[in-house]
């Protein structure tokens, strides 16, 4: 059973659902600390300027809210993805149901995040091409949940 989640999880990398950056190939990933901080940045903007504006602002290639493999997402309280800076096929899809190689339940995991805080997966790292530990930051705006996340 684990061996067909990991070919599930290379399948998934395969087909786009994780996000291939560019700096991912030199090998430069941010740290828990730089996704922390940027999830806050990215939440008050939100809170500031409403969810239209906030997410212009996350989709800048360039910009504050896009560094090496770190990027916004947003998902509804529904599990339904309101927005993702590194896949925008997500966008509109409800993967409640979503888990990690492990049987972790991803999506149910960051919804349940009342305030803020940590959730923690195995996901395919497409710069190692292994599955790593992974964390996201979550942090509630509402009926919905902004995350950051980060190999460990």
């Amino acid at each position: 059973m684990r061996a067909f989640l990991r070919l599930l999880a290379v399948t998934t990398l395969m087909l786009g659902i994780v996000p291939l950056h560019a700096a991912w190939a030199g090998g430069e990933q941010g740290t828990p600390d730089e996704a922390k901080a940027m999830a806050e940045k990215a939440a008050a903007l939100l809170q500031a300027e409403g969810f239209e504006k906030a997410t212009a602002a996350f989709s800048v290639a360039d910009g504050p809210f896009r560094d090496r493999d770190l990027y916004v997402y947003i998902w509804n309280t529904e599990g339904k993805c309101l927005f993702n800076a590194g896949t925008p096929s997500l966008v509109g899809k409800v993967l409640i149901d979503m888990k990690d190689v492990d049987g972790t339940p991803i999506i149910r995991n960051l919804i349940a995040i009342q305030d803020r805080g940590w959730i923690s997966y195995n996901w395919p790292n497409p710069n190692t091409h292994k599955v790593q530990p992974k964390g996201t930051y979550i942090i509630a705006v509402g009926d919905m949940r902004l995350g950051v996340g980060a190999y460990k």
